[in-house]
């Protein structure tokens, strides 16, 4: 969600003016970083594991049927941009096939929505720096220290399993010290 609201700042620090034309690319690229990032515990750690390989490749396969097809359509008229949107939608394939197989492993998962409420609170107040009249790499460092500490408050806040845990560790050291 960061790097798809601050595309331009990051391609701008990165690579200068002479690349602009992968903003747009990378905004609609960014989305993939979720998927494959669900996939591989989907698919390499759970899946494999339970001796499904099979279904790991089907769900790869159907994500480069979907990428073919999408990238011999979208490629003409939007270059970059519809290679781009061809691998987001072949990695949605991939997890939806995933998701389907698993469907009731991962029942109980899907309640668990925290970090969509912290996600959408921190993006909306990091993105206020864009209008700071200051230099990219500034842009960039203050709005991840507002996007990282809001996200990390909300999820205290709402007291996420995961960071909780993480808090609760730190503050048990803490208390061990003194």
């Amino acid at each position: 969600v960061y790097f798809t609201l601050y595309a331009k700042e990051s391609i701008l620090l990165l690579s200068g003016t002479e690349f602009m034309g992968a903003v747009e690319p990378m905004k609609i690229i960014m989305p993939t970083v979720l998927f494959i990032g669900i996939t591989n515990v989907l698919g390499i750690q759970i899946l494999v594991p339970l001796g499904r390989e099979m279904a790991v490749c089907i769900s790869v396969m159907v994500g480069a049927v979907v990428d073919l097809m999408i990238n011999a359509v979208c490629i003409p008229n939007m270059a970059s941009s519809g290679a781009a949107f061809g691998t987001v939608i072949a990695e949605l394939a991939v997890l939806v096939v995933q998701c389907w197989i698993l469907r009731t492993q991962i029942r109980g998962f899907m309640k668990d929505v925290q970090w969509l409420t912290a996600v959408t609170v921190a993006a909306f107040l990091s993105i206020g720096v864009k209008a700071l009249q200051i230099h990219n790499f500034l842009i960039l460092c203050v709005s991840w220290v507002v996007f990282a500490t809001v996200y990390g408050i909300i999820l205290i806040i709402l007291k996420e399993n995961f960071v909780w845990n993480i808090v609760e560790e730190i503050w048990k050291k803490i208390r061990w010290k003194n």
